[in-house]
Order: C-alpha cells, then structure tokens, then sequence
C-alpha cells in the first residue's frame, strides 16, 4: 500500500511538469511569456527550458508500436548530447538515471530516504543481479562499523571496519563464520580473519591465540604456546603438529583409569639399558652386602620402596629396565654360584676317590 502511494506522488510530480509545459496560461519563463489553448506533441517531439546555454527538457520517444515513452532531460555546456534524468513509458514505469525501465520503479544508481521505506506483499523485495552488487546498512558517518553488510559473495553479516574482519557472516551455501572477541572470564573468545566455519566438516581459520586452522579433512587447535597444540589430521596429535601416529602425544598425560593395549613399546635413551652390569668394571655387591642391605632398607637397590611408589606413582618403561638390571645382576650371581658349586663338587668328588687322583 505505501508502494502505491509513492509510485502515486512520482506520478503527480510528472503529471505537474506536464501541466506545467502543455496546458493553458502555463508560465515559460520570466519575460512573462504565456500559452493558451491545447498543446499537442507529436512523435520525437521536444520542450525545452533555456537558461543561457544550459537547459532542461521535456521529450516523447517513439521507435514503433507501444514504445512511447516521456522523457525530462537536460543539456549542459558542457556535454554532447541530452543526458535523461528521467523516463516514463507507455506501462507506468518509471527509471531514474535509466530509459529503459524494467520495473514500476527502476533506479540506476544511489538513494536516500530520510524517513521509512515500508514494503508489502510475498513477493522478493530486494534482488541484487551483478556480481558487484551489495546491500550495505551504514551509520550516518557513512561507515560499516558494527552495520549489517551483504556482499556479492553471498555472504551476509556484521562487519567490524575498525578492525577490518567481519564479526559474523552467513554464506547462502549454509556456511557459518563467527568472530566473537569478548572478555574469558566464563564467555566464549574467538578473534581473527579468517574466521571459523562450519560446513558440514569443520575448517577453521583464526590467527589469534587460542586458534583453530587448517582443512576440512586436517585441522588443529593451536593453544597459544609453542607445541601447545592438538592436530587432527586423520591422527590426533597433541603437543606435535603432524603426528605420525594415530594417537602422538608430546609431553605428560594423566589416565584417571584402565588403558587396555595389545602391545606396549616404551623408547629408552641411550644408555638407560642396562648391559653395564655385564661390564667388566661393573662393581656387583656380594650376596651379603646384598643381605645387609635388603635387612637395613626393605627393598633391593635402586628400586623404589614401596612408599615412593604410592606417593608418586612409577615409571613404567623406568622400572622395566630396572628389574631388568636387577636379573642381570641375579644372571652373575648365578653364575658365580654355579662356579662354587663346580669347584665344591670337585673337592667332594676328591674326598670320596682319592685313589682317583693317585692314578
């Protein structure tokens, strides 16, 4: 309804310039010349309003059947040819800054309303056609700051131009961007362009810390720090950014529970193996230092006691090689008994066939 009236005033606007031009005791300029009687134009036919060498017209056109169309014009020093300022045809539509009007309103070029503009009906109220076409809602600096924008793209949101990112955007293809930077103190903070995006994968791209980034397939959540970083690239890494494995972790990790594994493989350093104890200086404590030792501090050497490990837990791959040690040190003993018991059986076999040893 508020369409109607204002196509109605534009056409009351027309209808008074025409009235103006063509009807009895219409005013021409200044010298007081006057007209009477009816006026009527044929085909191509021209009013024009002189001043000096400039001038604004009125025109009809016509290129065959229902092409007439009424044109006001103007004609300037220094210009060429009639420029159109605006054009009327045969069907009520009327083009701004065009004479080929396509719709009851059609304006080629920028606008203002210093008050509402109200459309009514379902039908689409406004159709960007060209790719650099765009809506921009600005403030009346004439600037984006913190205004809805929607671009050529498809992409529809809030742009920040202090910042020079968008804040939120919407893609027509379902994509969602957000770049939300507000306090942490229990909020949400995501900061950076490009922003975050989701489109059926997750695909990131963030340059503050802490960040997302990377592909539909390969992303990763940066946490601020050098190696402070989850990477999911078909593998999780933590703390590495290409994991080499399906789980790679670069530091400590705490299990609050049971890890159930078909094969555990521990690295060690070098050195950390014990084949010192079959080293020729290797110094191994005799079966009675070993006595008095194990009565003294109720545990064998270099393991820990049974308090340390409930107070601090252990290492798993530290104590393999640890009781590896202690069965390499067991393995001599062994064989330095086996030494005894040979040499003893030999002084047995001795006592009980002396004659033996006389032949």
């Amino acid at each position: 309804m508020k369409n109607q009236i204002f196509m109605k005033n534009i056409y009351t606007l027309l209808l008074l310039l025409c009235t103006t031009f063509l009807s009895a005791q219409s005013y021409v300029d200044k010298t007081g010349d006057t007209m009477t009687g009816t006026l009527t134009m044929g085909s191509n036919a021209q009013i024009k309003l002189n001043q000096t060498s400039d001038f604004l017209g009125l025109r009809t056109t016509s290129t065959g059947n229902n092409t007439t169309k009424l044109h006001f014009f103007r004609n300037f020093s220094y210009e060429e040819s009639d420029a159109d300022l605006i054009t009327l045809d045969r069907y009520g539509k009327l083009g701004i800054g065009t004479t080929s009007p396509v719709y009851l309103l059609d304006v080629a070029g920028g606008g203002r309303f210093q008050g509402a503009a109200y459309f009514d009906g379902g039908n689409n109220i406004i159709n960007a056609t060209t790719n650099e076409s765009g809506f921009v809602f600005r403030n009346n600096n004439n600037t984006r700051a913190q205004f809805a924008w929607i671009e050529s793209g498809g992409y529809m949101g809030v742009w920040n131009a202090s910042t020079g990112i968008w804040q939120q955007r919407w893609k027509n293809s379902g994509q969602t961007e957000i770049n939300v930077n507000t306090l942490i103190n229990g909020k949400l903070q995501m900061a950076g362009s490009p922003l975050p995006r989701w489109n059926n994968s997750i695909s990131s791209y963030v340059v503050e810390s802490p960040h997302f980034y990377g592909t539909d397939s390969d992303m990763a959540i940066f946490l601020g720090e050098a190696g402070n970083e989850i990477s999911i690239r078909g593998s999780l890494g933590i703390g590495v950014t290409n994991p080499s494995e399906k789980l790679q972790v670069i530091g400590n990790a705490i299990i609050n529970g049971n890890i159930e594994s078909k094969k555990v493989k521990v690295t060690a350093t070098p050195g950390s193996v014990p084949d010192y104890v079959f080293a020729s200086d290797y110094k191994l404590r005799t079966l009675t230092e070993l006595e008095d030792y194990v009565n003294t501090n109720k545990h064998l050497p270099n393991i820990p006691s049974a308090k340390e490990v409930e107070n601090n837990g252990q290492d798993v791959g530290d104590m393999q090689l640890k009781l590896l040690e202690k069965v390499e040190e067991l393995v001599l003993y062994t064989i330095e008994q086996q030494k005894t018991i040979d040499r003893l059986l030999n002084r047995i076999e001795k006592l009980e066939n002396p004659k033996k040893d006389e032949k």
